[in-house]
């Protein structure tokens, strides 16, 4: 009897000491989730992308560093996170501004897997992206786009992007899809009563190099000015004359905007193409009521056949005016009901 109360002791003793050395925890464990999912589609040459991850927000977002700006103001420093990203990618989810820290030069063979992606994307509202005169670029992959973004009064400017599929796509938010740039090409059939928002994206001082799309956009009062955009517009037709992938006996557009009121002043494009026989948009309005189109000098270099230098579809009250066209076939492109009032355009200059 006497061992056995021993060993109970023993026991007992054996299990205060473990409570006391391993006391248990109480506090609550949150999860917060890690990724934040939404379509994204693309047309014009490259691999069509449906559903993709937009990663993690807390790995993602800019460091807190700030600086000054080119115009003097304080912003906040966006950095690649290498430890949690394979590739270069920044995520904006907050207001403010923002500024980019170095060069991103992402070299990926187009025969890899896992070459897609944003170097920079955006959601939220009242952003300002300043990249200080640097370049966000690809080598070998068409499946990259520089900067995207879902929002309104968001600003780009003061950089180079180049080698990428699409350069700057910027849509409103909407839960209908159809809503996106791309969803307004030339080959889908204008949208009914489609909504737009007070968007008010700018783009400008932006240097595009051999880019697919340089820049697509969709909602109200979009402005894009001041860029020097070189675009390259091509399809891969084989030797009997049909499309080699989907999408290359489509229509290709340089620059898009889906939607009002845009104003679209002083850029310098430079478009090549080699289309074989598709239409070759420069400057592409859909929806574009009340828009304007000036100052532009819009020079095409490759094959003149189907090449249009502006385009409007369902777009009325559009004015064109002192744009620049060299060695275009049809300057100025009327479809879908829109209306245009043209004065002062130097036609076909010599080249």
């Amino acid at each position: 009897m006497f061992d056995k109360l021993l060993v109970s002791l023993r026991v007992s003793l054996m299990f205060g000491l473990l409570a006391a050395a391993f006391p248990a925890r109480t506090e609550e464990i949150s999860f917060t989730p890690a990724f934040v999912f939404r379509e994204f589609f693309l047309k014009n040459n490259q691999a069509d992308r449906s559903l993709q991850s937009n990663r993690t927000k807390a790995g993602a977002t800019s460091q807190p560093e700030s600086v000054q700006n080119d115009s003097g103001s304080s912003c906040v420093v966006l950095r690649w996170d290498k430890a949690s990203f394979n590739k270069p990618y920044i995520a904006i989810r907050q207001s403010g501004r923002y500024c980019l820290d170095q060069d991103y030069d992402f070299a990926c063979s187009p025969w890899a897997h896992g070459c897609g992606g944003n170097f920079i994307d955006i959601e939220a509202d009242n952003v300002d992206v300043d990249l200080r005169g640097h370049t966000l670029g690809t080598i070998g992959t068409r499946g990259y786009t520089g900067i995207s973004g879902h929002g309104k009064n968001i600003r780009i400017h003061n950089g180079t992007i180049k080698g990428v599929g699409t350069g700057i796509e910027l849509a409103q938010r909407s839960t209908n899809w159809k809503m996106a740039p791309v969803y307004s090409y030339p080959v889908y059939p204008v949208l009914p009563n489609a909504q737009f928002t007070d968007t008010r994206f700018i783009i400008e001082s932006i240097n595009f190099v051999d880019v697919f799309s340089p820049i697509l956009l969709s909602g109200t009062g979009n402005v894009i000015r001041n860029n020097h955009i070189g675009a390259i517009l091509e399809n891969r037709l084989v030797a009997d004359g049909k499309p080699k992938f989907s999408g290359d006996d489509e229509a290709k557009v340089s620059v898009l905007n889906f939607g009002p009121k845009a104003l679209i002043e002083n850029n310098t494009i430079t478009q090549k193409t080699n289309n074989r026989g598709v239409a070759a948009y420069t400057l592409y309005l859909r929806n574009g009521d009340g828009s304007v189109v000036r100052n532009n000098s819009i020079t095409l270099d490759g094959s003149v056949d189907k090449t249009i230098a502006i385009g409007l579809s369902n777009s009325r009250e559009v004015v064109v005016q002192e744009n620049s066209f060299v060695k275009v076939e049809t300057p100025i492109e009327v479809k879908d009901g829109s209306t245009v009032k043209e004065s002062g355009s130097r036609i076909n200059q010599p080249f």
